[in-house]
């Protein structure tokens, strides 16, 4: 789903306050601490309940951040690549939003940053950018999308891209094309693999039974 920024006095582009699940995150911890002060000195029942009531929220909000973690990590697989994941969103976005390569909402402060998503998929990272109205150019934003990697996320970079089958996002893949990928076998028995996979480079598999054409 997209997200709304709102132009502050300096003329930056923020998300809102209020539409920060981390601030909101922040607000409950900030109240349960403030409110277990209180009840110290004033020591009255109705306080017990509220922090009783704190206490669930805050342990609800850390369990759905846990599980949405656990979510990406049984997909990749990876630590590291959950990781990079997660910088991966956050560059893009940001990069969207500094060249404006999104919808301007007319006559107000206000702009809207397409949804964006990263797996970990076949060994390759799957970038989901969810297209508005308005935005037509796919080979800009795949140029946009390689440009906005840096130091070691720097080699990373769009190798193919298309629009789903619903139009709905744009999807693009991307490697790294700094690595020496190179499939060099040293004993017979690194050719052994499962039934209709074949190896085509280190850490790229190939399942031909997924691929009949």
């Amino acid at each position: 789903m997209a997200r709304i920024y709102k132009k502050n006095s300096k003329n930056i582009y923020k998300l809102p306050f209020y539409k920060s699940f981390k601030n909101w995150e922040f607000i409950a911890l900030l109240m349960l601490i403030f409110v277990i002060f209180l009840n110290k000195y004033l020591n009255v029942k109705l306080l017990n309940y509220i922090i009783l009531f704190l206490i669930i929220l805050n342990v609800f909000i850390i369990v759905f951040l846990i599980f949405s973690f656990l979510k990406k990590l049984k997909k990749s697989q990876k630590l590291n690549s959950v990781i990079k994941e997660l910088k991966i969103e956050k560059i893009i976005r940001k990069n969207l939003l500094s060249t404006m390569m999104l919808n301007q909402l007319k006559d107000t402060p206000f702009v809207e940053v397409p949804d964006v998503k990263v797996e970990f998929i076949d060994n390759q990272f799957q970038v989901l950018i969810e297209k508005l109205v308005g935005m037509y150019d796919l080979e800009r934003l795949k140029e946009d999308v390689s440009a906005s990697f840096r130091d070691k996320l720097s080699d990373y970079v769009v190798t193919s891209s298309m629009i789903t089958d619903d139009e709905n996002f744009y999807k693009f893949y991307l490697d790294d094309v700094g690595s020496d990928k190179t499939f060099v076998p040293k004993k017979m028995d690194d050719f052994k693999n499962e039934k209709y996979c074949l190896k085509l480079q280190n850490n790229l598999m190939i399942n031909l039974s997924e691929r009949p054409h």
